[in-house]
């Protein structure tokens, strides 16, 4: 399974928990450096990097830090974290994490 479709999975199970969240993916040539998805609802906005065990380069680090709410999602730790927070593990809890800070 590529990155492309386990955050598209990731993303699916976010959107059957809250249906009526608003979430966009922007992972494209275009959008480098951007984070990978957006996930809105009620006003509030969370800004999510997908990372399949690598490194988060140092752009993105500086983007994130910028922008603030910004969480990195490993598929391969399945790993939640805010940049320089604490780490979430296993998927359950990143959809759990999700759940709460948007409601």
């Amino acid at each position: 399974m590529t990155e492309s479709q386990k955050t598209n999975a990731f993303l699916k199970k976010v959107q059957a928990m809250l249906p009526d969240a608003v979430i966009f993916k922007h992972n494209d040539r275009i959008t480098a450096g951007i984070p990978d998805a957006s996930i809105s609802r009620k006003g509030t906005t969370m800004w999510i990097e997908f990372k399949d065990g690598t490194k988060i380069p140092e752009h993105q680090r500086l983007i994130a830090d910028r922008m603030g709410n910004v969480y990195f999602y490993d598929h391969k730790k399945q790993v939640l974290q805010r940049f320089g927070g604490p780490a979430l593990t296993r998927e359950v809890s990143a959809l759990a994490f999700i759940l709460w800070r948007l409601t």
